[in-house]
């Protein structure tokens, strides 16, 4: 199984403001979250710079992404969507942008999701049901508070 970059890192303050000039607003209305990191959206196979989805350029068919090495010097670049489609449902394009190194995101796994999924699995929780979200709930919140 290939796994997805586990790389995270912080956007600076100029890397916010340079992508506020390229793409003032966001077509999906996504804001930045300056606090959160962001994870890489490469595959793990190996790669000089690590890079991120920031936000779509309005009224253009470009993206903004964040591009980070090993030191942490970042890079804003304005990309065009990678178009291969998912070989399986020929319907799912891949959401990396063009040319990109490794496979597309369609064909790895985010090690992240994978450990919930299976955390899940093992509680044999269905958050489709009002109890199963209250008992994941549950295991973010002291049992004095109300969920």
């Amino acid at each position: 199984m290939i796994l997805r970059c586990t790389s995270k890192h912080l956007l600076e303050t100029k890397v916010v403001h340079l992508s506020l000039e390229i793409a003032p607003y966001d077509v999906d209305g996504v804001d930045y979250e300056p606090d959160s990191p962001y994870q890489c959206a490469l595959s793990e196979e190996e790669h000089d710079l690590h890079g991120a989805f920031l936000r779509y350029i309005p009224d253009s068919y470009n993206e903004v992404w964040l591009f980070w090495d090993s030191v942490g010097e970042q890079r804003v670049v304005v990309l065009t969507p990678c178009e291969i489609n998912d070989p399986d449902t020929q319907d799912d394009a891949c959401s990396l942008f063009e040319w990109h190194p490794g496979k597309c995101n369609w064909d790895f796994t985010d090690p992240y999701r994978a450990a919930i999924d299976a955390m899940l699995e093992t509680m044999k929780v269905d958050l489709r049901s009002v109890e199963g979200l209250r008992d994941v709930l549950r295991l973010f919140h002291p049992p004095d508070t109300e969920v």
